[in-house]
């Protein structure tokens, strides 16, 4: 079975993380930079993110970093559709530290991108986060996190099924609740601003008219159209739903936490 970012990069999936567009909708409400602020997103997918900031918060500059060619090369597809080449996109380097100067951005963002990277990666990630970000700077992350009734055991369970049927992890044991994720933060000079478990809040995006996100939703639906018609989408897409039906004796283990730091 192929694995399911790569699925989902064929498929031009957006909003993979938590909440899907909801949460990227209370992550904008809290995404406040002035005009010419330069906003950084990590791991930005099929790039449907990027297209909502740039039509939301016009004047920024944009950029993107990846590490999956698959979703580099979709997002870089989406974003020429939309007439949105402006946005500079590059891929990750090896060893994970963020290939740009210090101090260099007004706002780092991440979806359900960083709790899925292997343990030792994660606090060296934020500290190169911490980093280039400009002094009051904002750090915004959409994690889905263990719920504090998961036992180690069965995180470990879960993980090692979910990189044997999809290629990823769940999320890290190692960081597994917001205290860790607080913890690692605040030793990095980041002061906690908001922190909202995304299963008691609902927001929404609110109603735009704009040529680039109209392109966006017909790339996502294209992206779907394949899925149901492609014979070999389509088999994986009954492959990876039928996985699925493994973690259900499970019940709810997950939640989406989103979290606003601010850099001192």
């Amino acid at each position: 079975m192929t694995g399911i970012l790569d699925f989902f990069a064929q498929t031009h999936t957006p909003y993979l993380h938590a909440t899907g567009r909801s949460g990227t909708a209370l992550l904008l409400e809290h995404l406040q930079v002035g005009k010419g602020g330069r906003i950084l997103e990590i791991g930005f997918g099929t790039g449907q993110t990027l297209v909502e900031i740039a039509v939301r918060r016009p004047g920024n500059e944009l950029f993107g970093i990846e590490n999956t060619e698959g979703m580099f090369r979709s997002a870089q597809r989406r974003l020429n559709l939309c007439g949105l080449s402006g946005i500079r996109l590059a891929m990750a380097p090896e060893g994970g530290a963020l290939p740009y100067p210090s101090g260099f951005f007004d706002a780092v963002i991440a979806e359900s991108v960083l709790a899925i990277l292997p343990d030792e990666d994660i606090p060296l990630l934020l500290e190169s986060c911490a980093r280039v970000l400009k002094p009051g700077g904002l750090l915004i992350i959409n994690e889905s996190l263990w719920r504090s009734d998961v036992s180690r055991e069965t995180m470990r369970e879960i993980n090692q099924k979910c990189i044997g049927l999809f290629g990823i992890p769940q999320a890290s044991d190692q960081f597994a609740f917001p205290d860790d994720w607080e913890r690692i933060c605040r030793n990095l000079g980041l002061s906690l601003e908001k922190k909202q478990h995304l299963s008691v809040v609902s927001a929404r995006m609110p109603v735009k008219i704009s040529y680039a996100l109209a392109v966006s939703g017909l790339y996502s639906s294209f992206g779907r159209l394949k899925r149901a018609v492609h014979p070999v989408l389509s088999k994986q897409a009954k492959d990876f739903r039928k996985a699925e039906q493994q973690f259900k004796s499970y019940g709810l283990f997950l939640e989406g936490v989103l979290f606003c730091f601010r850099k001192g």
